[in-house]
């Protein structure tokens, strides 16, 4: 019998099963808009990534909080978090090793691929540290933020999560004025800016995940569901710019949005849908940006972006199949390109 213990629990929320399905499905045509033409509509996608550091906060929040509280050792955490995260990134490196090699050398991507299987960065290229697989920049801030809570979130009250998360927040605001937003360039990445995110969102969702049970679900379920569209309808017609915009969803419109779907109830027959959503969202992430580059190095017009799409959701659905279980919603993130 196994008795490790389980990050899973009983209660789930399959409205955001569907919300991240829908969000990561956005981050990839971000990513897409980067290669094909005709995306524009997703140019500010990469926003979802602070949703998804929020919804990691909240699931763990949830599975994981009582459990570190009662005395589930950090180390045990960390454990099943890595062996939870761990065959997607060695897919995903394992794909992004491709078209790397390609346009490299073997001698150059054989260091880059052992860095990357173990999700360490390389410093050849400041800007790029996860040059395999852009996204990984935010599974690594997740596998930090999950040390940050094993080790000391878990023990602070509420209110202290809710004060650190505003503090991050006024410094995130200040990093994406001084920017000009969130997303700091194709292929870039900037620490600051990531650990900030990271230390804005998943603190947050965690104080939101200690008052979920007290809250009653008795919200509509199509709005937080069409979340992602508003967000971007909003973006691209609204006369906000960059940097308001971006901060302006991260720090208020995101957290507001989970909360707001915390409170929902999801027709019983939408369940299956929103679940598999859900269970290719994390293989999406981890595939598709090594995917769409093979495709568009054969051809980069309307019918190459149809075939790369295809093939990214046809290869999604099958690692699913392969190693996604029901995985507690949200416990795992997607990203854009500011890799």
């Amino acid at each position: 019998m196994n008795t490790a213990p389980s990050l899973a629990h009983d209660r789930r929320l399959p409205l955001l099963d569907g919300m991240r399905g829908i969000a990561a499905i956005a981050v990839m045509l971000y990513h897409a808009g980067g290669m094909f033409p005709g995306l524009g509509a997703f140019s500010r996608a990469y926003l979802f990534v602070d949703f998804f550091f929020l919804l990691s906060g909240f699931v763990l929040g949830l599975a994981v909080d009582p459990k570190l509280r009662a005395g589930l050792a950090p180390f045990a955490f960390l454990r099943l978090r890595w062996l939870r995260l761990w065959p997607m990134i060695l897919v995903g490196v394992a794909v992004g090793a491709v078209p790397f090699a390609l346009v490299n050398d073997l001698a150059t991507t054989l260091p880059l691929l052992l860095l990357a299987a173990l999700l360490l960065p390389s410093f050849a290229v400041p800007a790029v540290p996860w040059p395999l697989n852009l996204p990984h920049w935010s599974l690594a801030m997740e596998v930090l933020a999950n040390l940050a809570h094993a080790i000391i979130l878990h023990r602070l009250p509420t209110r202290a999560l809710v004060l650190l998360a505003g503090a991050m927040g006024l410094a995130l605001a200040v990093a994406i004025a001084r920017a000009g937003g969130s997303d700091v360039g194709e292929g870039a990445f900037a620490w600051d800016i990531a650990l900030l995110r990271i230390g804005f969102a998943y603190p947050l969702g965690l104080a939101l995940a200690r008052g979920h049970v007290a809250r009653e679900q008795s919200g509509g379920w199509i709005g937080p569901l069409l979340l992602p569209l508003v967000v971007l309808g909003a973006l691209t017609l609204l006369p906000l710019g960059r940097a308001v915009g971006d901060a302006l969803v991260t720090l208020l419109v995101l957290p507001l949005g989970l909360y707001w779907a915390t409170l929902a109830r999801l027709p019983q027959g939408l369940e299956g849908a929103m679940g598999w959503l859900g269970s290719i969202s994390y293989p999406l992430y981890a595939i598709h940006l090594p995917l769409l580059a093979l495709v568009a190095m054969w051809r980069h017009d309307g019918p190459g972006l149809l075939a790369a799409l295809a093939l990214v959701l046809a290869s999604a659905a099958l690692l699913a199949r392969r190693f996604e279980r029901r995985q507690p919603v949200g416990d795992v993130i997607a990203t854009p390109r500011t890799a």
